[in-house]
């Protein structure tokens, strides 16, 4: 099975249905107080910032651009997480996770190739702490990194958990191949399923090599997190039937039940539609989401008045309780990408 094609995702040729010709001044892009469409023909396309310390820890983005598509305290009703587009240069390089609270992150290869490895520095940092802390360092370097350096193409994903900061050596390098690569990038604070709240963070290992034990708050802590995730094609993961009425093809790529999935604080969804297909359920939740339309095209209703076209390229964010209903138009399949957040409970929610 060939990878799907998604280049036209990022492309900003005229010619392209992503990216239709339009005159000077216009744009599809609507924004409302808790919804927003955002269009390729509104893009801004930046280099990311690096820190000073970064910079000193030789820990930077590199040969990179990232267009920002949602972000937190967008509207007044906030949006959770970030979401972003990434283009990679030739052996182009990811950044650090951003050093605010636990935070994670989630990439889908759109185009090229990039490579996840781990780092010799998780290597040694495990093999050179003693006691409890070398046990405590071993579980966090198999939560924070793949069991082995991965190559994603296009429809390939990997979710990075918190508390695997690059400074500690924890968080695998991602680079992109000689031909760069482009992607989809979520990141936010993880929340407790427990408390509502944002996870505690605790500390990184001490380099005092006398300091052999690990505190019962770090384990308590490491139980409770997830843990990397990643697949070479979200195309092959399996089918989740929606039931009855709905027809859509559902796909989740985080964990979704047992155990596990308490660990997780959202999700992402591989959605399919054939032309003509439509939600059934004219959606209404306490969830946020967002979206980008990766093939086809439709009608995305936002709020009670919006009835918005999209097309491959178009990307949404959805407050909570907005009015939310999508219908694919046209003689090609639609699929879209869409993040889900799933904690906290709406009660813990009002009492954080």
């Amino acid at each position: 099975m060939t990878s799907p094609d998604y280049s036209s995702v990022l492309s900003s040729d005229p010619s392209l249905p992503s990216s239709p010709s339009l005159p000077p001044g216009f744009t599809r892009s609507l924004v409302g107080l808790d919804y927003a469409l955002v269009t390729p023909e509104s893009r801004t396309w930046a280099a990311p910032v690096n820190s000073l310390k970064t910079l000193s820890q030789g820990q930077t983005w590199s040969n990179a651009s990232v267009a920002h598509l949602i972000s937190p305290g967008r509207a007044a009703s906030g949006a959770s997480f970030s979401m972003f587009l990434l283009k990679l240069g030739s052996n182009g390089r990811m950044g650090p996770l951003p050093p605010v609270g636990a935070a994670e992150r989630f990439l889908f290869v759109l185009d090229g190739v990039v490579k996840v490895e781990t780092t010799t520095e998780s290597e040694s940092k495990a093999a050179r702490s003693g006691g409890g802390k070398k046990d405590f360092a071993q579980r966090k370097r198999k939560r924070c990194s793949p069991p082995r350096n991965l190559t994603l193409r296009s429809d390939g994903f990997a979710f990075f958990p918190p508390h695997c900061s690059s400074s500690s050596g924890f968080l695998p390098t991602v680079t992109a191949g000689p031909g760069g690569a482009g992607l989809v990038v979520f990141e936010k604070v993880h929340v407790s399923r427990e408390t509502g709240k944002a996870s505690r963070l605790f500390d990184e290992e001490s380099d005092d090599e006398n300091d052999d034990e690990e505190t019962e708050t770090e384990t308590e802590i490491e139980e409770t997190l997830p843990f990397f995730v990643s697949a070479q094609s979200a195309s092959k993961l399996p089918l989740i039937d929606p039931g009855h009425p709905e027809t859509f093809k559902l796909r989740k790529l985080l964990p979704h039940s047992g155990l596990d999935a308490s660990k997780f604080d959202f999700n992402v969804h591989l959605m399919d539609f054939n032309p003509g297909e439509f939600l059934v359920t004219k959606e209404i939740h306490h969830n946020q989401h967002g979206l980008l339309m990766l093939l086809g095209q439709g009608i995305y209703r936002l709020s009670d008045s919006v009835w918005a076209p999209v097309t491959s390229g178009d990307a949404v964010f959805m407050g909570p309780y907005v009015t939310q209903w999508f219908g694919s138009l046209g003689r090609q399949k639609s699929r879209y990408l869409i993040f889900k957040d799933t904690a906290p409970d709406p009660l813990l929610a009002a009492s954080s």
